[in-house]
């Protein structure tokens, strides 16, 4: 008799077993469902901004290759500072931009731009990718079109340093208050020359600089053309 209960209750703890188990699957199969069914609706998030942006990217590259005005001038990087006749462009959205895009990857037709400036970007620009983007902004330049590039001078920086001005040097490898607000690599006149005529810009010359980054540290100037 107390064979035949044990027995009764080893098998009633086996099927309650089962149920458990079988109600836990079931649980994982509903929560690897949600799951998938979640990462498919990111996935077709995503493909749905790839697209938007590919195609508002070519519908841009068409617009201004019909409708592009003669004297189109870009400001590339623009950050917070907003230039009066100019496409005032960066990759985020601030009250200054015109146009939210990568400064790496125009969307332009060749030869489209007559004019560029950028003030103290390059250097937040791994030096690696440097020639790339400098290649992408002498693309859209219109033959005979110019460009003007500011960034800080290391060289002179050097000098500061030496001399004891910390206060000049202070912002020598960037703010450092977000996200990209640093320094990846210090130019002088020499090296920075190199790296625009690499790129198929000529005339490469060094004047005062304008921006307002020259209160603040040690900078200089390259104004550049594209062969005409």
């Amino acid at each position: 008799m107390n064979r035949d209960s044990d027995t009764a209750k080893q098998s009633g703890g086996r099927r309650a077993l089962t149920r458990k188990v079988a109600s836990l699957l079931r649980k994982v199969a509903r929560r690897r469902t949600v799951v998938t069914k979640m990462q498919e609706k990111v996935r077709d998030d995503l493909q749905a901004a790839w697209e938007d942006s590919r195609l508002s990217h070519e519908y841009l590259k068409m617009k201004f290759k019909v409708s592009a005005p003669q004297d189109l001038r870009l400001h590339l990087g623009c950050g917070t500072q907003h230039k009066d006749g100019f496409l005032n462009i960066d990759h985020r959205s601030t009250k200054a931009t015109d146009l939210v895009c990568d400064i790496r990857n125009l969307p332009f037709p060749d030869g489209s731009a007559a004019h560029i400036e950028s003030y103290h970007v390059i250097e937040h620009v791994p030096h690696v990718e440097v020639q790339a983007m400098l290649r992408e902004w002498h693309r859209v330049l219109k033959p005979g079109g110019t460009m003007v590039v500011e960034c800080p001078d290391f060289d002179e920086a050097v000098r500061e340093y030496i001399r004891g001005n910390e206060a000049r040097i202070y912002n020598i490898f960037g703010l450092q208050r977000f996200k990209g607000d640093f320094h990846l690599y210090g130019y002088n006149q020499r090296r920075l020359r190199e790296v625009l005529e690499a790129c198929g810009f000529e005339a490469v010359e060094f004047k005062e600089p304008q921006d307002y980054h020259k209160d603040l540290e040690p900078c200089m100037r390259a104004e550049a053309r594209k062969r005409a």
